[in-house]
């Protein structure tokens, strides 16, 4: 049970004021594409980092990444609001200024709970609710202001029927299709590693209607929530795993206007004229919909795909990056994407496999070392534009036993793209990094680096504890980095001049 304090037990110091238009974070890795890069940070840069300091910290129990929504009203006005999903299924509602819990739920089956939930929540378009994900495997909807559950005809919404085996660790996604409908996007993975009757599958919720579409991983021919040990072909699949393992879970591009997800180690046999597809990164349609046979509008399976399945080393066990391209690109529409056998691998979003549709494998632009392998989820891509310099577009990457790695988008003279690796730096990590105002937040707990470098601005202090959890990611928002585990830490600068300006007083 997570520990709520009553007392706030934390030494609260005043900060710098708030900008005059405050910035949100409503979602993993601050966009529908999960880049990790906040482009509208002000207050923190290259030059005052370095007089972060530990604004307060409370005990908050396991949590994953949160999210943030600036002056939500309240009894005595306005107020920022840090919300967080716990692992044991509670999601809390913090006063970002101070950490006292506002509100807290815990929707749950009953008791013993024997499982968890790292999944992080979404903040509605409207910015009046947040939905998060339950351990009684349903969607649900919350007031942002009070945590008021909205329950009718259409939410909660399912997202598995098989709660105790598929576990909701992925973060919730919401996507803004071409249409102009919004969705809501729940994944699964599994519990007990790579055992029992679960399958990865994509459940896209439309905002407006609470409609819901499934596809699966496995029997994508079937669109359906199955049930734990049903009958095969029917409502249940015979075929297990393939779990989507990333941890901002779906991700939107608005440029091809399709979703992506990237499977885990799993049975792959769709270039044979089956429906399971194990180890691949697959694009769907907005609502998740398949052209009726169980196709999704693209597909990339890497060639070595037995061997990822054979070695349980998960393409994915991370989740695909967008890329921005420059105009010189042959491409325009590019992604990124490492997996537990730490390679990194360009891909031709609007044609995965080069071949002209889904099924095929190989395909691939580029691949390249990306560090170790490691068994746990693969750290989220953190994705930068260099708007204050020369306009490229870099990668961080973190395997957390190679460190975090710098990596730029070039384009040579027939406008073939590639990444180049520009530096390394040897960090303990394993939450996803993130970028705001040409500083790069990277290591566990977090420091902060020049992107286009790797040198180390800012280390937290010696005396403060802010490590995250494996699903985590710290926000870095109107000033303020918050980095969510069991412990909450926030840093920020002092209300003096030395800090907010970054000038150093006259010796």
């Amino acid at each position: 049970m997570a520990k709520f304090p009553t007392n706030l037990a934390a030494v609260v110091l005043m900060v710098a004021p708030a900008t005059a238009s405050p910035t949100d974070w409503l979602q993993f890795g601050y966009d529908q594409a999960h880049s990790g890069y906040n482009p509208n940070e002000s207050q923190i840069n290259a030059e005052n980092v370095k007089y972060f300091k530990s604004l307060y910290s409370v005990e908050l129990g396991a949590a994953a990444a949160p999210v943030y929504l600036s002056g939500v009203p309240g009894a005595n006005g306005p107020h920022d609001v840090l919300i967080a999903n716990l692992t044991d299924g509670h999601i809390a509602a913090l006063d970002a200024a101070t950490g006292a819990i506002i509100w807290s739920k815990q929707p749950a089956p009953a008791e013993p709970i024997l499982h968890s939930t790292e999944s992080a929540p979404a903040i509605d378009p409207s910015r009046n609710y947040v939905y998060a994900y339950g351990l009684d495997g349903k969607v649900h909807k919350y007031a942002v202001g009070d945590g008021t559950e909205t329950i009718d005809g259409k939410w909660p919404v399912v997202s598995t029927l098989k709660p105790t085996v598929e576990h909701g660790s992925a973060a919730l996604t919401i996507g803004h299709a071409a249409s102009g409908a919004s969705y809501l996007y729940a994944v699964t993975n599994g519990f007990n590693g790579d055992g029992g009757d679960y399958q990865g599958h994509v459940t896209a919720i439309d905002l407006t209607t609470g409609a819901a579409k499934v596809f699966n991983a496995n029997c994508s021919n079937l669109a359906i929530h199955f049930v734990e040990n049903g009958a095969f072909g029917v409502n249940d699949c015979a075929t297990p795993r393939s779990g989507i393992w990333g941890r901002p879970g779906v991700i939107f591009d608005s440029g091809t206007n399709r979703i992506y997800v990237a499977t885990a180690n799993g049975n792959f046999n769709a270039n044979v004229g089956g429906y399971n597809w194990g180890d691949s990164v697959l694009a769907l349609a907005p609502d998740a919909s398949s052209d009726g046979l169980g196709n999704p509008a693209d597909s990339y399976t890497p060639a070595n795909f037995y061997e990822l399945e054979l070695y349980d080393i998960d393409l994915g066990s991370g989740a695909l990056a967008i890329v921005p391209a420059p105009a010189a690109s042959k491409f325009q529409h590019l992604g990124a994407m490492v997996g537990k056998d730490a390679v990194l691998r360009l891909l031709n979003l609007d044609d995965m496999s080069g071949q002209n549709g889904p099924r095929f494998v190989g395909g691939e632009l580029q691949s390249l070392p990306a560090g170790g392998w490691i068994d746990a989820p693969t750290p989220q891509t953190a994705v930068w534009v260099d708007v204050h310099g020369d306009g490229s577009t870099w990668l961080f990457t973190a395997p957390p036993i190679s460190g975090v790695t710098g990596l730029q988008l070039v384009v040579d003279a027939s406008g073939t793209p590639s990444l180049a690796t520009r530096w390394n730096v040897n960090l303990t990590f394993s939450s996803s990094p993130i970028v705001a105002n040409d500083v790069l937040f990277a290591g566990d707990p977090p420091r902060a680096l020049d992107p286009r470098t790797g040198a180390i601005l800012w280390s937290p202090p010696l005396d403060t504890t802010s490590y995250s959890t494996t699903w985590g990611q710290p926000i870095l928002v109107n000033g303020r980095l918050y980095v969510a585990g069991t412990i909450l830490t926030v840093y920020g600068l002092l209300p003096d001049p030395i800090y907010s300006n970054g000038f150093e007083q006259a010796q």
